[in-house]
């Protein structure tokens, strides 16, 4: 799965420092399946430090398992240059 196989559907949530929307998977015509994506806000996208620990926050998830927390399905660019990553919805 790759961020350009999936139709960002529309914004849910936006927040300080990013925004969540719900998406869909384009290369499975057959398979309905919906995702949530979080992409840093285009204001933060310069600022390294912030992006670094957006990056820590998906690794840190991406070892967690549980009924409450969201999976990490992919990390990496949507877009230009706005970083982001999937979570099953």
């Amino acid at each position: 799965l790759t961020p350009t196989q999936t139709l960002m559907a529309r914004r849910i949530s936006v927040g300080g420092m990013a925004e969540i929307y719900r998406a869909k998977l384009l290369n499975a015509p057959h398979f309905k399946r919906f995702m949530a994506v979080k992409r840093v806000l285009p204001s933060l996208v310069a600022d390294n430090e912030f992006i670094t620990m957006f990056i820590d926050e998906a690794k840190i998830a991406g070892h967690l398992s549980h009924a409450n927390i969201a999976s990490i399905h992919e990390l990496g660019k949507i877009g230009n240059a706005l970083s982001g990553f999937m979570i099953r919805r």
